[in-house]
């Protein structure tokens, strides 16, 4: 088993803003996580030598870091990995001690471990001692040793961009802007921009986006809308929260979003809004959705919980219904550390109602024009998001290349369905769902094989007890209720690796090879 100390250099990268600068260590730092930081050691002689750097950078203005931040964060990393005395005794006739003393005490250090490689991207010190390794070297060196895949890895991601979090939220903290403030107002304005609308309202949760919403289009009793029938129940639940009538629709096979198809026949002189889901970041088909809304003088709310920078035919999910609802729910492909939602759209009347409805029915504090609610989306959950934002374009990005990894990789086995998306579409595979009809015996297989994997949804919405009333039957959504026994979601998320989804890949394989 091989043992590690890393360098000053790598470790100073860790704990200032310089992962940019140096991406090979911030890969370094997730896949040492990863490894929940086994074997991994800091000699004695670099702990002074690091508060050194850290005061004189500082001093400096090097960088823009908090130094009591720095510490704090210098503690805990202590604290994860083990620490090797430094011998006392000093060669000052070798050739490393005349040519940098501080590397030369760190080797020293590393021939007291047996078997113990230097992590550095210091090219004198990779020159000059035969111990040590390039943080490329490392990754040959371990490439070999997955064996755990995480469903998500929310740690992962934070460790990746950790420094401009912590600052937002320290920003938020100093200036005591909990509620509204700065933060909040930068991340609307950054938010309508992204998804390209005039509004973004933050609000407490996906959740309320899609009950406020509703409730500006003006849906109450005896109003109908129409749902997929395969969805998360907040899609439904916002609906009766308002007092209207959920229809449902069936959804399309593969594709997993509403059968545009089959809405018309669900169409009644009681039909208010259609919500179309843009299920597991693939985008519905909009143009037949819109199409069909303008015919009969009906709403669309986007609900694009799941869909934070899809694309359908050349225009971005969110902005082509009346209204749309987004959720921040930390594993959505943009999270906050809690619950935290949006609703965006370019209507100045529908804007003016969210923020009203939102804010306890009025604009100015103890000015209320009617009977509202309170939904916010605190400061420090927009500073959060305001940091992830930037960072969004390549995390789908990435979503994307682990999805085609998985096609090149499953698509010779015919026991599996792959998912499919419709023409001039860009998903963001906020999950990657495979169809299969065995399983439950493929998700224990892969979870004695350390892989986690999730279902989205075991029972589709009108099977579900809360909506026993409509007493719907399988033949009613034959796809749905079809597909409540074989989908399968993958694990999916920006930081994963090639190789572990090769890993995953090579487990369903091999489980269709044991048959």
């Amino acid at each position: 088993m091989n043992n590690y100390i890393l360098d000053n250099q790598i470790i100073i990268d860790f704990l200032t803003p310089r992962f940019d600068e140096f991406k090979n260590s911030e890969n370094l730092f997730i896949c040492l996580k990863r490894k929940h930081w086994n074997n991994v050691f800091v000699a004695s002689s670099q702990i002074d030598n690091l508060l050194y750097v850290l005061f004189r950078e500082k001093k400096r203005n090097r960088f823009d870091i908090n130094l009591n931040y720095c510490f704090s964060l210098l503690r805990e990393f202590i604290n994860l990995i083990d620490i090797v005395k430094t011998p006392s005794y000093i060669d000052f006739e070798n050739n490393l001690c005349s040519n940098d003393i501080e590397d030369y005490l760190i080797e020293l250090s590393a021939k007291t471990i047996s078997n113990t490689k230097i992590i550095t991207r210091d090219k004198k010190f990779l020159k000059n001692s035969n111990l040590t390794i390039s943080i490329e070297q490392f990754f040959e060196i371990e490439k070999e040793a997955i064996t755990k895949v995480d469903f998500v890895d929310l740690k992962v991601q934070y460790i990746s961009i950790h420094q401009e979090i912590d600052k937002n939220i320290d920003e938020v903290i100093k200036n005591t802007a909990f509620i509204g403030g700065k933060a909040l107002k930068d991340f609307n304005q950054n938010f309508a921009d992204f998804i390209g609308t005039k509004y973004a309202i933050g609000v407490g949760n996906g959740t309320d986006a899609l009950e406020i919403a509703l409730k500006v289009l003006e849906v109450e009793a005896g109003d109908e809308v129409i749902v997929p029938a395969n969805s998360f129940i907040a899609t439904s639940e916002a609906v009766k929260n308002n007092g209207g009538k959920v229809v449902f629709v069936d959804c399309l096979d593969e594709y997993y979003s509403i059968d545009v198809s089959k809405i018309e026949a669900k169409i009644t002189s009681k039909t208010k809004v259609i919500i179309p889901v843009h299920f597991y970041g693939q985008p519905a088909d909009m143009n037949p959705i819109i199409k069909i809304a303008k015919k009969y003088n009906l709403k669309i709310l986007e609900d694009a919980a799941q869909a934070h920078g899809a694309v359908y035919k050349g225009r971005n999910i969110g902005t082509m219904g009346d209204i749309a609802a987004f959720s921040f729910f930390p594993s959505k492909n943009l999270g906050a550390f809690g619950d935290a939602g949006a609703i965006v759209t370019n209507d100045d009347i529908l804007a003016k109602k969210c923020k009203m409805l939102a804010k306890h029915g009025g604009i100015n504090k103890y000015n209320h024009k009617f009977e509202g609610r309170n939904s916010r989306l605190d400061g420090i959950q927009a500073a959060i998001l305001n940091a992830k934002l930037i960072h969004l374009p390549k995390w789908n990005e990435a979503r994307r290349r682990i999805a085609e990894l998985y096609e090149k990789g499953l698509s010779q086995l015919n026991e599996i369905v792959l998912p499919k998306q419709i023409d001039e579409t860009i998903s963001v595979f906020h999950l990657f769902v495979i169809q299969i009809y065995e399983r439950n015996q493929l998700a224990t297989y892969l979870k004695e094989n350390g892989i986690s994997t999730g279902i989205h949804y075991p029972i589709g919405l009108p099977y579900q007890e809360a909506y026993k009333y409509l007493n719907h039957t399988k033949e009613d959504f034959p796809i749905t209720y079809k597909n409540q026994d074989k989908i399968l979601s993958l694990p999916i998320y920006p930081e994963m690796t090639d190789e572990m989804v090769c890993y995953v890949v090579e487990k369903i394989k091999e489980f269709y090879g044991r048959k």
